[in-house]
């Protein structure tokens, strides 16, 4: 039925109560999620409501010269990401990321057990069926949260102006609403058009979530 399945995670957040800022999930992957799935098993009694930023919109209230600044050229995300150690007989040294997905090169370091990857993909999405294009990309993210995403910059390796990165926040902020959780509540969101964050609550709070990834919303479109 072309719907594919990419993860099932389960957070118990016992560790990571912190607030998270906007983003689309795993934007900066060689595997995008079209849409993600969220189900509350506990709220927290304070705080951990989830931001919602829709992308179209915030498009349209960028300034015009961020919104050429984007369209020129797409985001370069350098991604490193540990492997499991494996006994192989085979020769240990680099081998090439074999993908069919455009914009998505690198190489496996079996000695150090790395995978080394360049992701190409721009900060907007033609959402399907509007006439519009959505923001929704890792650029105002907290990257302490991400520890595989070693940089971030345009295609050329020019680096993104940190006055574009503050309109961003500032305008995502105008338009950012808040989900506040109840038991049994379940909320999905197109995640090339929606960012998402989170607000910071209790340690100890028991704030239960489940999250799942699907890469493809609906058919052969």
């Amino acid at each position: 039925n072309n719907k594919f399945l990419l993860e099932a995670d389960y957070w118990s957040d016992e560790n990571n109560s912190n607030d998270m800022a906007l983003h689309s999930e795993s934007s900066f992957s060689s595997v995008w999620p079209e849409i993600v799935w969220f189900f509350c098993n506990k709220p927290s009694k304070k705080g951990g409501e989830t931001t919602l930023c829709d992308g179209v919109e915030l498009w349209k209230i960028l300034p015009a010269k961020l919104k050429l600044y984007f369209l020129k050229q797409p985001i370069k995300y350098l991604i490193e990401i540990k492997l499991p150690k494996i006994k192989t007989k085979k020769k240990i040294g680099m081998q090439n990321w074999i993908t069919n997905t455009c914009g998505v090169s690198g190489y496996v370091d079996l000695k150090d057990h790395k995978a080394h990857l360049e992701i190409l993909r721009y900060a907007i999405f033609k959402v399907k069926h509007l006439d519009s294009y959505a923001f929704a990309n890792h650029l105002i993210a907290d990257n302490q949260n991400e520890l595989q995403i070693k940089n971030i910059s345009m295609a050329s390796g020019e680096a993104i102006p940190e006055e574009y990165i503050k309109i961003i926040k500032e305008k995502s902020f105008e338009i950012t609403y808040e989900h506040n959780w109840k038991k049994n509540d379940i909320l999905m969101i197109h995640n090339k058009r929606f960012m998402h964050g989170r607000n910071g609550f209790p340690k100890n709070s028991g704030r239960d979530l489940l999250t799942m990834q699907t890469e493809r919303s609906y058919g052969n479109d």
